[in-house]
């Protein structure tokens, strides 16, 4: 699961991120360095360094096109296996 927060402790987002976590789903970030409480939570977390909403928002765009694409790679490895 991925969770996304640009604000300090999005309680939507933590709420969603427990139920998760307690049924054993792997729970990544894209967090602000403000968000303690849902750092706390995650397995792994990317984290930015940054209060600009723009910047945050911009650059959680480009983390995630990234992810998307290595995870498509390792997808169409897995298939191409099978």
């Amino acid at each position: 699961m991925i969770g996304n927060t640009k604000s300090r402790n999005s309680e939507n987002v933590i709420c969603a991120l427990h139920p998760a976590k307690k049924i054993g789903i792997i729970v990544f970030g894209f967090l602000d360095s403000r968000s303690t409480g849902a750092i706390g939570i995650c397995d792994e977390a990317f984290i930015l360094p940054s209060d600009g909403t723009g910047r945050i928002q911009e650059s959680y765009i480009t983390a995630g096109h990234a992810l998307w694409n290595i995870l498509k790679k390792v997808i169409f490895i897995y298939r191409t296996e099978c």
